[in-house]
């Protein structure tokens, strides 16, 4: 009896360290982590947001806009809805939007703090990303460097485009070259 009780202990043990380790090994596949890294060293493509819209004055002159300067980041234009809407992003799945103002009541380019981030790959495309739209018509609003303040890999640029709204391109993992 007495050793009967070790064996179950023992095995009851063993048992809940190989499934642990199973799970371990399935989630290093499958990407989990059960570890928080900090933001500069998660992955950059984990959002909470689906998709944002913005209106804009003239629809011809921001799809001019947006077509070049997203190209600059990889992005394209997914779909269009006549004169009304047009929508970016990536893989078939627009999650930036521009639409007409429609409304008369809408304040185009004035919402209080909004502030809208492209994601880029590299510090190329963001100065490239930058130079079409001051081309384009956008003012800088602080040109692309590294932003030392946010985190150590942080590296964006900014301007305010020709209807009035605050962009940035960012990049999260920018080393300096030594």
């Amino acid at each position: 009896m007495h050793i009967n009780r070790h064996f179950k202990k023992d095995f009851m043990i063993i048992s809940i360290l190989l499934t642990a380790l199973l799970f371990g090994i399935l989630g290093f596949y499958l990407g989990f982590s059960a570890c928080t890294k900090p933001p500069h060293k998660q992955a950059i493509n984990r959002s909470i947001m689906d998709h944002v819209s913005i209106a804009v004055k003239d629809f011809d002159e921001s799809i001019k806009f947006y077509d070049t300067t997203l190209s600059k980041l990889g992005y394209e234009r997914i779909m269009t809805f006549g004169k009304h809407a047009a929508g970016y992003g990536k893989d078939k799945k627009p999650s930036f939007w521009i639409i007409t103002g429609g409304n008369e009541e809408y304040q185009i380019g004035k919402a209080r703090g909004l502030h809208i981030a492209f994601l880029a790959s590299s510090i190329e495309d963001i100065q490239a990303w930058y130079d079409s739209c001051i081309e384009l018509g956008g003012t800088s609003n602080g040109a692309p460097g590294q932003r030392k303040q946010y985190h150590p890999g942080y590296y964006a640029g900014f301007i305010i485009d020709p209807n009035g709204w605050h962009l940035e391109a960012v990049l999260h993992h920018y080393k300096p070259k030594e």
